[in-house]
């Protein structure tokens, strides 16, 4: 199951894909925004999340089809993750009214009810939860800083049979990366998470995190059944061209990051840009020659992004704009 605008790109729903199979069916068709589908765990119902009026509310869809039922008015940030029972759902606080985004809430699938698993004081925010196989567990990511560019780490808390917190939450990262979602292994024993790339940690803390794929937004979702892991591949990697003027584009600058922003020298021998190139999930200003040969990264530092370069006239120095890490 997965969220699409479909061909035309105008309305985004939740769509199902037989896997191996070419056809694609959908299973919704309001005209709101619906995105972030999770399956339950006898596959009966899919939980997936609908903007309306700017805030998102989770819904419950068959996938045999058929209308979907509102669970709860409670104001969803990130998919939901369901209890290994199919009683409960986690998802994170949104933003609400006055209020700031919160912790992470279970969601009774009986009442819709919410009940609060964390509760970080402002600035901070936890979102994407995720459930370990046995229950007993719940990894998350723990961000502060501003909503928009926030800075987060995945932790682990700790449950018990009743689904409540049995000590404290577990820190398993010190990346200080936003996080695009996270998901379980089927033993239980790593978390594979989104944060600038794919990365794979031990659920126990005992080593660091090691990169599986080098991808942006990649939202990962195992197969609870086989060892296998699903995620998304931005394609959101945009690159600089030469324009000749009444000609065509050449590209000129390219690389698996971001690369935009670009200005060049007053003598036109020379490119200055921003880019993502280095990793870690910020980005530098760069140099090049006028062709995109011999890149050079100038900056490192002082904030977590720096970029929109410009050229003093002398093409001597080069100003730029750096932002901290908490905005």
């Amino acid at each position: 199951a997965y969220g699409s605008a479909g061909d035309d790109g105008v309305n985004w729903d939740i769509w199902l894909k037989i896997v191996g199979e070419p056809e694609a069916r959908r299973l919704t068709t309001d005209p709101a925004r619906e995105t972030d589908p999770s399956w339950c765990p006898d596959g009966t119902q899919i939980a997936f999340r609908r903007l309306v009026s700017g805030s998102a509310r989770i819904y419950l869809v068959s996938p045999l089809g058929g209308p979907a039922r509102q669970l709860s008015d409670f104001p969803a940030r990130s998919r939901a993750s369901w209890s290994p029972d199919g009683r409960w759902l986690a998802t994170s606080k949104d933003r609400s009214g006055g209020d700031p985004p919160g912790g992470i809430h279970l969601i009774s699938v009986a009442s819709g009810e919410p009940r609060a698993l964390t509760s970080p004081k402002a600035p901070a925010f936890d979102v994407n939860p995720a459930f370990s196989p046995d229950g007993r567990a719940l990894a998350y990511a723990a961000c502060e800083g501003t909503e928009g560019n926030p800075v987060c780490d995945v932790s682990v808390l700790p449950l018990d049979s009743e689904l409540r917190p049995r000590g404290a939450a577990r820190r398993l990262t010190r990346q200080r990366l936003w996080n695009w979602g996270a998901a379980w292994t089927r033993d239980g024993r790593s978390i594979v998470y989104s944060a600038d790339g794919l990365w794979r940690v031990r659920a126990d803390g005992s080593t660091p995190p090691e990169r599986v794929e080098l991808v942006q937004g990649a939202r990962p979702s195992t197969a609870g059944g086989r060892d296998r892991l699903a995620f998304v591949r931005s394609d959101w990697e945009p690159d600089l061209y030469r324009l000749e003027l009444g000609g065509s584009s050449t590209l000129i600058i390219e690389s698996a990051f971001s690369d935009f922003h670009p200005q060049s020298s007053p003598d036109g021998r020379r490119i200055a840009f921003q880019s993502g190139r280095a990793g870690g999930g910020g980005t530098d200003i760069w140099v090049c020659d006028a062709d995109g040969s011999n890149p050079t990264r100038l900056t490192r530092g002082p904030g977590r992004i720096q970029g929109w370069p410009g050229w003093s006239p002398d093409g001597r120095s080069i100003v730029f704009d750096s932002k901290a890490e908490n905005g």
